[in-house]
């Protein structure tokens, strides 16, 4: 059990911290013309419980690929590790992908 207190921090405050985190990346999808995605993810925050929300998650890694309508690809990928995060672009080719409009690739690991 997670107790009341986790790294010094209330669980209240954490779990509503992870929601508005959680809000943030949803705002990223859509951003990213994924609405599906973002309204699934706000959704997940509201009813997830807070023993999820606040797991010792340190280092995470997300990447979104879409077609640039040119046989390559557009490659935006998010590294977070100890809550801060490198965002990064490029455009790469990427035969497998030609006549998908997007892939989405998503991973976490945690220690």
């Amino acid at each position: 059990a997670l107790g009341w207190e986790f790294d010094g921090m209330a669980l209240p405050v954490l779990v509503a911290a992870a929601r508005d985190r959680l809000d943030d990346e949803a705002d990223m999808l859509a951003g990213y013309d994924d609405d599906l995605g973002a309204e699934m993810l706000r959704r997940y925050a509201r009813v997830a419980p807070p023993a999820v929300l606040v797991a010792p998650t340190v280092e995470s890694e997300s990447s979104i690929v879409q077609s640039d309508g040119k046989g390559g690809a557009v490659v935006r990928q998010r590294v977070c590790k100890d809550g801060h995060c490198v965002e990064r672009s490029g455009v790469a080719t990427l035969p497998a992908l030609q006549g998908n409009s997007s892939a989405d690739v998503n991973t976490t690991k945690a220690k």
